[in-house]
């Protein structure tokens, strides 16, 4: 040993670069000068989705610093080389040029650049060049199309990955079909492509032996079956494959994978019953804590030991089309439960009520039945969420006078069980937030003590049930968030004592029978978002005090009995997205506030006695002149509030062609005025057709006049035009067929001539959209227009009258229409 300290000593004085200093190299200067450039050629932002505040790790990267102290930069201890790059979330913007400095850093092994812009960016096979990369993570960088990348591109940026053990290319935009080379690379580990929604095709075979333990593929659009080789994968601790189009029976030999923590099979077509292999082989499942197959095809029982792995956390089994019974439940390190939207029937177990560590329970939309004592749930302390809901033959007992609580339950839904009562619970409910008793079958007043029950900002939901009245609200101790008493059948007048719950936030009266006068009180409360009032029997003024700091993004007073003007006061509701006024009394000129109300995309001011017609009004509504784009993955959003943790989404009647048509959710997309059914005279404006984001647009039953305005053909997005009952003239606009998504068409009853355009959607549209026009022709008329028209106004001194005259050579016959107007 003695020979061995002397080497030693003689290398620490002889070789001073071996000292306990020399350890931490610092940063080569190419590699540092490297990583300012790459940092040079991108801008910052301050928001990225999914992110929330971006880390802006570069922002503190310094010349003449040592690059190996830079936030998100890992070097090698031996060398000094860069090895490790971790910008994920660091608010990078701009374009990935194949020149980027970025593949300087050859000896990169760690390299995340994921939730960064790097839109109209192409994915460069370069990225394959780092030799000795293990982990790449390019996930929700914007990247334009990672597919475009050339197939021979695509095999070199893999053949050169062997050393790859974590990759994840989620949401890159990668497409076409997945192949084998990227599951059989020898050494990987981890693999994530999802949500690349157009990766499709069948989930390939494979020949390889594959080391994966989490394999996630889930949001693509894959097809077919699992293949038979996925049970070979015998590491696998981790299966995504939700969100696809995944179909057949699930295969039994995918439960061998003794190792599976995590399966998820969601939202697929799988079908017919789950694998009955669990019988007797629990033991190989020891370790699997969630297991996902919601949103299926599965029928039959649900075989009994699925309830019985030991370490089972999350089971969801919802939204298939299971039957028959629920046997005993033995796998007690349950902590979520879902079986609702299945045929079970039969008694809950009593089994359910001995999984302690239950923090959720959902067993609604069902066929259970039998009784159960409410207070059996209180053993379940640790449940946060409960629901029951749509259980018609289930009945709850909650009679015992049994001191019981729910401590931590702050979600209860008990809708839709046909209960006719409910007993007192104040006291029992400490941390309530949500409770739904909605549709059910109970009566009489609503008590005080359901409106004190609810924690801060709670949510209770009482609609579609039999109350007639309200208590008198006294002045305190009220925090409720959100209130919807819609569809009962309340009567009189709403008490002033009602804005005593100052923290109301969403108020839904809708569709009772209440009179009355509204309460001014109401337009000063400061949190209200929501205000839904229509189809009742209130008449005087709207409320003319509206705050200027006015929160209010729905106001629905619809089909009720209100008149005078519009207050100003409204002006101050400058987040209105929903003003719904349609089926009253109210009168007087067109407010020239409404303008400033920057975020209106549905006013509905139909069957009023409002005019004319707005030009100005038109001119400045910056709002529906800014299209809205749908989502890029086709699926639209809704113009929704999150009040008090629950998701309320706006709703409305559309009307076109005589038909309310009620919409349930109104898209952020749509956009639409009701002007119909007043007093409006004069010419469509020309303007009109700058409000391309418009979805709909109804001015019938007015007293317009003079031609279809040639620039309606801009309103690209129209869905719905209803111009009918009006005094419109001339030809119709050819332009018009140039509105692709026009599905509802009405000019009936106006006075207009010439043959009716054709092509795309005008060739879809039947006579009711053109009768009562005596001068047009054409398809779908079975008149043909083998004429020639013209029209003139005469003005008749005498009379004071101007007469428009509309002649036709109609078969070498002469026809005169003629038709008075007063001026």
């Amino acid at each position: 040993m003695g020979w061995l300290f002397l080497c030693l000593v003689l290398l620490l004085f002889n070789f001073p670069y071996f000292s306990s200093s020399s350890f931490n190299f610092s940063c080569h200067h190419d590699e540092s000068s490297a990583l300012l450039q790459f940092k040079s050629s991108f801008t910052m932002h301050t928001y990225y989705d999914g992110c929330g505040e971006p880390l802006l790790k570069t922002t503190t990267w310094k010349n003449e610093t040592d690059c190996c102290s830079w936030p998100g930069v890992t070097c090698d201890t031996v060398y000094g080389r860069v090895v490790g790059l971790n910008l994920g979330c660091d608010g990078l913007q701009g374009i990935f040029h194949p020149n980027n400095t970025l593949f300087h850093l050859v000896h990169l092994q760690t390299l995340n650049l994921s939730y960064n812009d790097f839109s109209y960016s192409h994915f460069h096979s370069k990225f394959g060049r780092f030799l000795s990369l293990a982990h790449l993570d390019m996930s929700y960088s914007y990247f334009e199309d990672m597919s475009s990348i050339k197939p021979n591109s695509m095999d070199l940026l893999f053949n050169h990955s062997s050393t790859l053990v974590t990759l994840n290319l989620a949401d890159t935009g990668l497409s076409g079909n997945l192949k084998n080379n990227i599951l059989c690379l020898p050494g990987i580990q981890e693999l994530d492509m999802s949500q690349n929604f157009n990766l499709q095709g069948k989930l390939p075979e494979l020949s390889c032996s594959a080391s994966l333990s989490n394999l996630h593929l889930s949001n693509c659009q894959f097809q077919g079956p699992i293949p038979l080789y996925f049970s070979n994968l015998t590491h696998l601790t981790s299966l995504i494959l939700s969100y696809n189009n995944l179909n057949n029976s699930i295969p039994s030999s995918l439960f061998k994978l003794r190792r599976l923590t995590h399966l998820h099979l969601s939202f697929n077509s799988f079908s017919g019953q789950i694998p009955d292999v669990f019988g007797g082989m629990t033991k190989w499942f020891q370790k699997l804590t969630n297991l996902y197959l919601n949103g299926n095809l599965l029928n039959g029982a649900i075989p009994p030991s699925l309830f019985s792995f030991p370490s089972l956390e999350d089971l969801d089994l919802s939204n298939n089309r299971l039957i028959g019974h629920i046997i005993a439940i033995s796998s007690y390190s349950l902590e979520e439960l879902y079986l609702f939207g299945n045929k079970l029937e039969g008694n809950i177990p009593e089994s359910i009520f001995k999984l302690i560590n239950l923090t959720r329970l959902d067993l609604s939309s069902n066929n259970f039945s039998g009784v159960v004592d409410f207070q059996y749930f209180s053993e379940l302390q640790n449940l946060v969420s409960l629901s029951l809901s749509l259980n018609n033959q289930l009945s709850l007992n909650f009679e015992s006078i049994v001191n019981y609580n729910f401590s931590q339950l702050i979600e209860l839904d008990l809708s839709s069980l046909s209960l006719t009562r409910f007993s007192k619970l104040s006291g029992k409910l400490s941390n309530l937030k949500y409770f739904d008793l909605s549709n059910n079958k109970i009566n009489g007043r609503v008590p005080n003590w359901s409106l004190k029950m609810m924690r801060s900002s709670g949510f209770l939901n009482l609609s579609q049930n039999l109350y007639t009245s309200i208590e008198e609200i006294s002045r305190n101790n009220y925090q409720l968030g959100g209130l919807d008493l819609s569809y009962n059948l309340l009567r009189g007048e709403i008490f002033v004592s009602i804005c005593n719950m100052s923290s109301l936030g969403f108020l839904n009266l809708a569709n009772n029978k209440l009179t009355g006068t509204i309460p001014q009180c109401l337009a000063n409360l400061s949190y209200l978002e929501v205000l839904d009032l229509q189809m009742n029997k209130f008449y005087g003024t709207l409320p003319s005090n509206f705050s200027k700091d006015s929160e209010l993004h729905t106001l629905n007073l619809y089909g009720n009995k209100l008149e005078g003007h519009l207050p100003n006061s409204l002006s101050n509701c400058m987040d209105l997205n929903v003003l719904n006024l349609g089926n009253n009394k109210i009168e007087g000129s067109f407010p020239e506030w409404l303008p400033t109300l920057s975020h209106l995309k549905v006013l509905v001011l139909s069957n009023n006695k409002f005019g004319p017609l707005p030009k100005a009004y038109l001119k400045n509504y910056q709002t529906m002149k800014n299209v809205t784009e749908a989502a890029e993955d086709g699926f639209y959003q809704y113009m929704e509030l999150d009040i008090v943790g629950q998701q309320y989404y706006d709703y409305g009647n559309l009307a076109t062609k005589g038909n309310k048509t009620p919409l349930v959710k109104i898209p952020k997309i749509f956009a639409s005025i009701d002007f119909s059914r007043n007093k409006f005279d004069g010419e469509i404006p020309d303007v009109i057709g700058e409000l391309h984001d418009l979805k709909g647009l109804n001015l019938s039953y007015n007293k317009l006049t003079g031609h279809i305005p040639q620039s309606m053909g801009n309103l690209i997005n129209l869905e719905s035009l209803d111009l009918s009952s009006n005094m419109l003239t001339g030809r119709i606009p050819v332009k018009l067929t140039n509105l692709d998504f026009l599905e509802v068409l009405d000019l009936s009853n106006n006075h207009l001539v010439g043959e009716i355009p054709q092509g795309k959607q005008f060739n879809t549209f039947t006579n009711d959209s053109y009768e009562g026009n005596l001068g047009l022709c054409g398809f779908p008329l079975s008149k043909n227009c083998g004429k020639q028209c013209r029209e003139i106004w005469i003005w008749m001194e005498s009379s004071g009258n101007w007469i428009w005259m509309w002649i036709c050579d109609w078969n070498r016959h002469w026809v005169l229409h003629v038709f008075d107007r007063k001026a």
